[in-house]
């Protein structure tokens, strides 16, 4: 799994510190024509076709990580200094390669103080060991932010992007806090020592891949 170059510039930091001098709005639209420069939405024909009549199973689907998993992960979080939103990310990301049979994997989070979709581009395979993959990620989260203050909207203007780029959120905390539509969101959250995973599906386009993989 190796991650789309980014700009690595905060490590895994959720907002920008204050320390950090602001850049300027051609810099960060630069970075962004750099960063998403021939991306395009993955196509999901893997997926299977609900049979007629069987019950939907589209909305919030939630499970609760097994202990020894959680210890693991909370383990490997501190040893490489990345975020709860770090880890989603890059989870998230390698179910979705995996499952659409692509490697350039786009997802949204939201901007920090913000509130509009920053993307998250990631080239996932199984040929990098996941701690890798996790440090990848997290300098494409911390460069994102620190260039979050240009708009998705106008992103997808000046480069013209399609819109769905935007459609599958990872978020940490409340999933239900997301503030700009989605097909998919998939939230990671701690709480009493425990990791949760919450999987909000919106369309039957990726119903298979929101219950039998990403809260798997």
């Amino acid at each position: 799994m190796v991650a789309h170059e980014p700009t690595p510039v905060l490590g895994g930091n959720l907002t920008v510190p204050a320390s950090e001098p602001e850049v300027s709005f051609p810099r960060q639209l630069r970075y962004w024509v750099g960063q998403l420069a021939g991306v395009s939405v993955p196509e999901w024909s893997v997926y299977r076709i609900r049979p007629a009549g069987k019950p939907s199973s589209l909305g919030a689907h939630a499970r609760t990580l097994p202990v020894d998993t959680t210890a693991r992960l909370m383990a490997l979080m501190s040893e490489l200094e990345i975020t709860l939103l770090d880890l989603a990310v890059a989870a998230c990301q390698i179910v979705l390669a995996r499952r659409s049979g692509q490697r350039d994997i786009v997802v949204a989070t939201a901007a920090p103080e913000r509130g509009h979709p920053v993307l998250l581009r990631s080239s996932a395979h199984d040929a990098v060991p996941f701690r890798d993959f996790l440090l990848h990620v997290r300098a494409t989260v911390g460069a994102a932010f620190t260039h979050c203050a240009v708009p998705f909207r106008q992103v997808a203007e000046e480069l013209g992007l399609d819109p769905a780029l935007a459609r599958i959120a990872v978020v940490v905390g409340d999933h239900a806090a997301v503030p700009f539509a989605t097909d998919l969101t998939i939230c990671l959250a701690a709480q009493d020592g425990e990791l949760s995973i919450i999987a909000d599906c919106h369309t039957e386009m990726l119903d298979a891949v929101t219950v039998q993989d990403l809260t798997q």
